[in-house]
């Protein structure tokens, strides 16, 4: 459990918190677990009200504003770390994932067909039809980005705002790796009205130093591991 505040870079009448203490129940305007904002009213750090969580329409500011704050004090990178602090987002989505929804996943008017996203099979089988583990193919399933990122969040239904950002990047450097071409969205699947490029930015700014920190922990699991089997054998 882990509880750090930190100043807004665009408002200083609101500070931001990060409280792994708190329960956070799900929305999906939320920016993410454990992040919160609370009004100051410019009065440096000091609470002035109740925090709540912070939303999508504050993504660049917090998030700059969280990344300025690690820079500066690098050691509470750690207690971003745990895949409830900050997600795992490796597992948020997989290039294998896109790669099915794009080249497969495809509406076809003449036939009834279906998927397994889990499983990634097809099937035109009826039986499908009963079957919770199959989706009969949408008119939208046309292996577009747009389309695919509709079928992802689909399939991954609970995602916070920062996860939901996270797979519109990996669809684009999907989009640009294999057709070299994409599709912008407006919002960029988050209902964001702030440019590209300042949520990207602000977004990766926390996101290597979080990645970083956890890179540094599993080199210190593994040389634990070497020492144990190779240097104090």
């Amino acid at each position: 459990m882990g509880k750090f505040v930190f100043q807004s870079i665009k408002d200083e009448s609101m500070a931001y918190c990060f409280d792994s203490s708190e329960f956070m129940s799900y929305s999906g305007s939320n920016l993410g677990d454990n992040l919160y904002m609370f009004p100051t009213y410019g009065d440096n750090l000091t609470q002035h009200g109740p925090q709540f969580p912070a939303t999508v329409s504050n993504f660049v500011d917090c998030l700059a504003s969280l990344a300025k704050y690690l820079l500066q004090n690098p050691d509470d990178v750690e207690q971003l770390t745990s895949s409830t602090s900050w997600p795992m987002f490796g597992m948020t989505v997989s290039r294998e994932e896109i790669d099915f929804l794009v080249k497969k996943v495809n509406y076809k008017e003449d036939k009834v067909r279906y998927y397994s996203f889990q499983e990634k099979k097809m099937s035109s089988s009826e039986s499908k039809r009963y079957d919770k583990r199959w989706e009969e193919i949408p008119r939208y399933a046309d292996g577009t980005m747009q389309g695919v990122l509709s079928l992802l969040f689909n399939n991954k239904r609970y995602l916070m705002s920062i996860e939901r950002f996270f797979v519109y990047l990996k669809a684009k450097e999907y989009f640009q790796d294999e057709y070299n071409n994409y599709q912008s969205i407006e919002g960029c699947c988050i209902g964001s009205d702030e440019k590209f490029i300042d949520l990207e930015y602000s977004f990766l700014a926390v996101h290597y130093q979080v990645e970083s920190a956890r890179m540094m922990d599993r080199a210190r699991n593994i040389f634990r591991c070497l020492e144990s089997n190779w240097v104090n054998k």
